[in-house]
């Protein structure tokens, strides 16, 4: 492991357990082609993948880091919440996303019906099976909508359908940021906004930091310049964690290439002094 100074740490990303598109052993695999030293696996709502990749990181150069990413609730305002070197196995920890999970397969059966009373047709009977790991979501439904010809791409799919407004939008589960950010802490880890800039409520955080907030995602593929020195003084101001991310989904999805965003090496260190590990 190099010098914490140089180290790559790219604390954002996904497998197949949630919306990207690798399955856990090639994200791992491609991370340590990328020379990432210290990934963090975040899918949304679940850590079904994590112990696959802690098994492909073992034997490697890179260390793998347990994550999630949740999405929840300030009032009518939805925001994501990173949570960092957790405990997967946390009592209760496990079980409270499970419940996430069942809402999320309700809302696929839900949007499918929509779907087919606009005369679309499309099989969601593998992402709600029985036994099937990891979260589903509406980039799930956008992929089997491009499958069966109905739109071009990801993003047709969800302006023509998927967004608010739209169709075949249901919806989520309005998970209370406080809530989510307790549970973070009770399995251990660290407690950080995700692409705060993606979000656009920054008026929002003065009271998820009362809540607990541990930090904000500042190094993140939407951020601009202007958007990552305005969070950037933040963090500095507050004494909160800032950190960095590819939000890496896979190739030709969503975010950036694995490692082009990484956290300060200061700000990694706080993690480590900070979380239960």
């Amino acid at each position: 492991m190099p010098a914490l100074s140089t180290m790559i740490v790219d604390l954002h990303s996904h497998t197949t357990a949630s919306d990207g598109a690798l399955e856990p052993e090639a994200l791992v695999a491609a991370a340590v082609a990328r020379d990432v030293n210290v990934l963090a696996v975040t899918d949304h709502d679940t850590v079904d993948a994590i112990t696959r990749c802690r098994a492909a990181a073992a034997t490697g150069p890179m260390r793998l880091l347990a994550g999630v990413e949740i999405s929840c609730f300030v009032d009518a305002t939805e925001i994501h919440v990173l949570g960092l070197a957790i405990n997967p196995e946390s009592p209760g920890f496990r079980d409270w996303l499970s419940e996430l999970i069942a809402v999320r397969v309700d809302r696929i059966h839900r949007m499918a019906g929509v779907l087919e009373e606009h005369g679309i047709k499309i099989d969601v009977s593998d992402l709600v099976r029985p036994g099937r790991v990891g979260s589903v979501g509406r980039p799930h439904i956008a992929r089997l909508l491009i499958d069966g010809g109905h739109v071009r791409n990801i993003d047709e799919a969800f302006k023509k359908w998927l967004s608010p407004g739209r169709p075949a939008h249901v919806e989520r589960l309005r998970v209370p940021a406080k809530e989510a950010i307790e549970k973070v802490h009770e399995a251990g880890g660290v407690a950080v906004q995700a692409h705060p800039g993606q979000m656009g409520r920054d008026e929002d955080i003065p009271t998820l930091l009362e809540w607990g907030l541990d930090g904000l995602e500042v190094f993140h593929p939407d951020h601009n310049h202007a958007m990552k020195n305005r969070y950037a003084n933040l963090c500095a101001d507050r004494g909160i964690i800032a950190t960095g991310g590819s939000d890496y989904h896979g190739i030709d999805q969503h975010g950036a290439p694995l490692g082009s965003r990484s956290t300060p090496a200061a700000m990694f260190a706080e993690i480590e002094k900070r979380a239960r590990l």
